[in-house]
């Protein structure tokens, strides 16, 4: 997705702030008290600011709670986080890489999308029509 595809579809870096916003917040404490998207080409970027404690924090319940727990872990999270970049680029993720810093409490999130589908325009061969 280029630059120029991100200006087309307004509000698409706020969507993914929001969906991928929400989806850590189901595996951590609370949701990101910052969140920054940035597209460019097939990449997508999120970086979370005060979060990673936070996020250690509810997975670490979760894995406390055993049978009990809502079965969060850090393969769900990759799986959910993917699904959102997907349903709101309309493109496959392809890979997904994540670092957490527990000294700055920032988190990047980078996903690298498939190709955007192109278009086809049929041509209709007016020689062989009757």
């Amino acid at each position: 997705m280029s630059d120029s595809d991100s200006r087309e579809v307004p509000g698409l870096t706020a969507e993914i702030n929001s969906s991928l916003s929400a989806v850590w917040g189901r595996y951590a404490t609370v949701r990101p008290k910052g969140a920054e998207t940035e597209i460019s080409d097939n990449v997508v970027r999120c970086t979370f600011t005060d979060s990673v404690k936070s996020f250690e924090q509810g997975m670490s319940e979760d894995a406390d709670a055993g049978e009990n727990g809502h079965g969060r872990t850090v393969t769900t999270y990759e799986r959910d986080a993917s699904a959102a970049v997907a349903k709101a680029t309309h493109r496959r993720v392809l890979a997904f890489i994540s670092k957490h810093d527990e000294k700055t409490d920032a988190a990047t999130e980078v996903f690298i999308l498939d190709s955007a589908p192109q278009r086809t325009v049929r041509v209709r061969d007016h020689r062989t029509a009757n």
